[in-house]
């Protein structure tokens, strides 16, 4: 997979049900890449070590 795609981060599970499927989506990233590189998303806060996660340089 490459180019720009659509999507929406879907936090409520809604976009199934209320088939987003079928709609343009208003947020877009380029692929390859991740969200984080392309600065897209939640910042993740939590520090456990049970998930991958971005170093945070301070």
């Amino acid at each position: 997979m490459s180019g720009i795609w659509q999507f929406a981060t879907d936090t409520a599970n809604a976009g199934v049900p209320q088939r987003w499927y079928l709609t343009d989506l208003k947020e877009t990233v380029n692929l390859p890449g991740t969200t984080d590189l392309n600065k897209k998303g939640i910042l993740n806060t939590d520090s456990s070590t049970m998930h991958l996660s971005r170093t945070q340089v301070v």
